[in-house]
């Protein structure tokens, strides 16, 4: 299942789904579901694989999301969840009563962003069950490879790989 689906990444997500590739979103009429990630409509393990990146910022909350996740995978599937994580922030920074402020230098979320999130990131995601890798640019690529792929920089953070475990 891919959420909030990019199209530059669908034709691969596509391949490795080996037909099984679902596209969802909440909003967008170019998918193949539309509905809320606090309630995903699929039954328990349905799942082998799940792509989300940068929805979770946006979603009143993201701990339900994060178990719809969870819950709709296959014992031994996996996801991947991107999310806005300030490298120097050791705690999740809940926005919603803070002033918004458009995307600038002196606030750099987007007016819509809900929380940037820190360091605890990874353990939010064990705390639904995820057995969590944190995948680095330096996991990834050489110094080169990283350049020429544009993840050379802090900004391109990191992938966040969680596996569904037996209980």
């Amino acid at each position: 299942m891919h959420i909030a689906p990019e199209a530059c990444l669908e034709p691969h997500l596509r391949k490795l789904a080996d037909g099984c590739y679902l596209r969802a979103d909440l909003l967008r009429e170019d998918v193949d579901e539309r509905f809320d990630i606090l309630a995903i409509p699929h039954p328990d393990a349905t799942f082998q694989g799940v792509y989300c990146s940068h929805v979770l910022q946006y979603v009143q909350d993201d701990m339900v999301a994060l178990a719809e996740i969870f819950r709709v995978l296959k014992v031994g599937g996996w996801a991947i969840v991107n999310v806005p994580v300030n490298a120097n922030a050791a705690c999740t920074v809940d926005h919603r009563d803070a002033p918004l402020h458009p995307h600038d230098a002196v606030d750099p979320r987007p007016a819509a962003w809900l929380r940037t999130y820190g360091a605890d990131f990874r353990d939010q995601l064990a705390s639904v069950g995820f057995d969590v890798r944190v995948v680095n640019a330096d996991d990834l690529a050489t110094a080169s490879a990283q350049k020429r792929f544009g993840i050379d920089t802090a900004a391109a953070g990191a992938i966040y790989f969680g596996v569904k475990r037996m209980d």
